[in-house]
């Protein structure tokens, strides 16, 4: 994703198509982490947490301060185990 990113800039074809790879990829991840073959599932708490390292700017770069280089992404996955789980 950095370097589609750093190529194309955040809002190319290439960069939709690379982050259609990684939705593909997570999604294998998260229906890995609710099967569980020794437990049952329904009693098995699985957490997983995505997150970027920095954001981009509109031309592709990052390592600067601004909102765009600074802000990241985070997305945390809990399995069903887990139950109602609300923060709020």
């Amino acid at each position: 994703v950095d370097h589609v990113g750093h190529t194309y800039g955040p809002h190319d074809v290439h960069m939709e198509k690379k982050l259609r790879q990684m939705d593909d990829m997570l999604d294998n991840v998260f229906a890995t982490l609710e099967k569980t073959p020794e437990e049952d599932s329904s009693s098995s708490c699985r957490v997983a947490m995505v997150f970027g390292d920095h954001g981009m700017t509109e031309d592709g770069n990052h390592g600067g301060g601004t909102d765009d280089e600074t802000h990241a992404a985070l997305f945390v996955h809990f399995s069903d185990g887990c139950g109602d789980f609300n923060p709020l």
